[in-house]
């Protein structure tokens, strides 16, 4: 089944092991063996994120046990079985879906998914996949990653169809494709897949006209870093009404305890009040109060102990805007904590602001020196930049500047 190159390189076998030990430490491994059996294997994002160095936000599994022998072992583990129409995770519960034979439960609070799949081969089920973002696999049993080609891939950040013939007849396959464009910025798109993607378009599109009740599987394509460049495929090629009521900007940012995520609308005078007194004591003479919570800030992130503001960070969809803390450490526990919990948390910094880019870079964030990964990212955000953007190399950096702007040159750091 594992399906090894020869030639790989070092630094390829290193990043290899270093992914399968990330998700040995990840995974309930212990838990999913005694539940599903060691025949068991995680498929699709979980993989993805992981080799990206993102935080999963659940896992999808599939399965060589019977059924019966699973609801069993569920059943000696004090699980109970749950209404199948309740698609909640619930505590010491489990759903099953009988149709789609998918088993749905909490296992150390992490959403666990896991299909049976019989006796089917796990590359004859990768195949048939969407695309080999989402095809990377590991076996719960060995702690071996399946296809080291596609991890490798992944790595690279190469998007392709597993199957072109088989995306163009599917709209959902190029729907899974277009979700990555949207939030990996320096993804590799070969000139056939893009291809396959711009003749799809009119046929994804003219679906999800006549199939209203499905639009909310375009939802995860905005709110996104790259969003922009997947808007305008859609503006290129057919009517805009089919997302006309979706949210094109994150109204906040993942996060967990101690930090605390708001809307803006949401948050109290009293605590608008401390962010305001930390902000102001951090950024002194360069803190300007009508910018704190102007209309380009739509949320705030801030970790309180007892009655103080230890850090906040002013966000604009995915955009972090400003970032004050009472000391280094809490400016790095807070970003690192945002790099961790969201796909791709981004930010500008003057090039003169040393400090701030080498504490964004301690906290998991890199600075992004492509210039034509900077343009995308400006313009998907800021398309009135076109045509005003300037890039140069400045501190060994490269920065950029618009012509109608008199503020320093900067960096964009990405997470």
């Amino acid at each position: 089944m594992e399906r090894i190159t020869n030639n790989l390189e070092v630094e390829e076998l290193e990043k290899i092991i270093d992914v399968e030990n990330l998700l040995q430490k990840i995974i309930p491994i212990d838990q999913i063996k005694e539940i599903f059996g060691k025949n068991t294997f995680l498929i699709g994002g979980a993989v993805r994120d992981a080799v990206l160095g993102k935080t999963p936000r659940d896992f999808d599994l599939m399965s060589r046990s019977s059924v019966e022998d699973i609801k069993q072992r569920l059943f000696d583990l004090g699980f109970l079985e749950k209404d199948s129409q309740d698609s909640k995770f619930t505590e010491r519960k489990y759903a099953f879906n009988k149709e789609a034979r998918v088993f749905s439960l909490l296992i150390e609070d992490k959403e666990v998914q896991v299909r049976i799949i019989d006796e089917i081969e796990i590359p004859e089920l990768i195949s048939t996949a969407d695309i080999n973002l989402n095809c990377g696999a590991f076996d719960i049993g060995s702690h071996k990653v399946l296809d080291r080609d596609i991890l490798i891939e992944i790595s690279n950040k190469e998007l392709r169809f597993m199957d072109s013939e088989l995306a163009k007849s599917d709209p959902m396959k190029i729907i899974s494709a277009l979700k990555q464009i949207s939030r990996i910025p320096d993804l590799k798109i070969s000139t056939e897949t893009l291809k396959t993607i711009k003749e799809s378009m009119p046929f994804v599109i003219d679906f999800f006209k006549k199939n209203p009740h499905r639009r909310h599987k375009l939802k995860p394509l905005f709110g996104n870093i790259n969003s922009g460049e997947v808007l305008s495929l859609f503006q290129e090629f057919g009517d805009h009404d089919i997302i006309s009521d979706i949210d094109l900007k994150r109204k906040k940012l993942d996060v967990s305890s101690p930090y605390i995520s708001s809307e803006i609308e949401n948050i109290d005078k009293e605590t608008k009040e401390k962010i305001r007194v930390l902000n102001e004591t951090q950024f002194g003479k360069r803190f300007n109060k009508e910018k704190l919570f102007s209309e380009k800030i739509n949320s705030v992130v801030y970790e309180q102990e007892g009655n103080n503001i230890l850090s906040c960070c002013l966000v604009d969809g995915e955009r972090l805007y400003a970032v004050s803390s009472i000391n280094p450490e809490k400016f790095i526990e807070l970003v690192s904590e945002l790099s961790k919990k969201n796909y791709n948390i981004w930010a500008t910094i003057s090039i003169t602001s040393t400090l701030v880019i080498d504490l964004a870079q301690k906290a998991g964030m890199h600075v992004v020196e492509n210039e034509e990964i900077m343009r995308k990212i400006l313009l998907s955000n800021y398309p009135q930049y076109k045509d005003k953007l300037v890039f140069e190399v400045k501190r060994q950096h490269t920065v950029f500047s618009r012509v109608d702007s008199e503020h320093a040159p900067q960096v964009i750091v990405l997470s």
